[in-house]
């Protein structure tokens, strides 16, 4: 019988190249829509939020939550460092929970136990509450995708309607849930300021839970140069959940990496 060992060599040799092949086609994946029109609006609504960038700021004022007919009253305090940490610390009568997000991992704190939360979710975990560095880091990072969907009417008000979303494009493993991170910016027509940010929030991928937010902002002040909505409200699935009043901000406060752990202690 006739050796197939050349036949097998060859078979061998042309999945390698196959291979190499698609790794180098995956490590170098296109980089994402960027819009011009989307891309200057974003440049003019940050002009107008601040004209510099802080290193980090440190709000806090009181929360209302409204579940079906039940009724909370609390404080919250929202923080950022760069363009990538945040917190958000409600503490409230029935319920106080912290949504720390630094770096693409997040977690959550509820009484005294931390989870650490899924991928999926933590692409949303990230503060919008204060959409300044938000909107720097889809500007600065040319791997953050921008697509201007068109002027719209907003509450009285005419508005730009842009969405951004991260696409993984320098991390193959990561792209299938770029989809999940998308986030829809309203931008008003005149003043430039944030008036409105939607996104879904995906505990996994696939048919999992879906839970929409939408996020809008008024009584913007000038604090130190820069602009802050001092009213926040927020629904949940069409509903409204939560009311925020702004009562301080500092900016440059001095926050340091171990404010925004994500590290889930052993045994918690």
């Amino acid at each position: 019988m006739q050796s197939n060992k050349p036949l097998v060599l060859l078979l061998l040799s042309l999945l390698c190249v196959s291979s190499r092949g698609t790794t180098a086609q995956q490590a170098s994946s296109p980089a994402p829509e960027r819009d011009p029109q989307a891309v200057a609006f974003l440049q003019q609504s940050i002009a107008a939020m601040g004209a510099q960038f802080p290193s980090d700021s440190l709000a806090t004022g009181s929360i209302v939550i409204v579940a079906g007919t039940a009724r909370d009253e609390g404080t919250i305090r929202i923080q950022t460092r760069g363009l990538d940490q945040t917190v958000e610390e409600i503490t409230a009568a029935a319920k106080s929970v912290k949504l720390v997000y630094s770096r693409g991992a997040a977690v959550e704190i509820e009484g005294g136990k931390t989870r650490k939360l899924s991928l999926e979710r933590a692409l949303t975990a990230r503060s919008s509450m204060f959409p300044l560095p938000m909107l720097l880091a889809a500007s600065n990072n040319r791997l953050w995708g921008l697509k201007y969907i068109g002027l719209e009417e907003l509450d009285g008000c005419s508005c730009h309607h842009i969405e951004i979303w991260e696409s993984f494009a320098d991390r193959p493993a990561l792209q299938a849930a770029a989809n999940l991170s998308k986030r829809g910016i309203w931008l008003d027509s005149t003043s430039g300021l944030v008036r409105r940010v939607f996104y879904t929030i995906h505990e996994r991928r696939g048919a999992g839970p879906v839970l929409p937010v939408e996020i809008t902002f008024s009584d913007y002040r000038d604090i130190r140069g820069f602009a802050y909505p001092f009213k926040i409200e927020t629904s949940l699935n069409g509903t409204p959940a939560q009311t925020i009043t702004i009562q301080s901000v500092l900016f440059n406060a001095g926050l340091v990496e171990d404010d925004f752990a994500v590290a889930v202690k052993e045994g918690k």
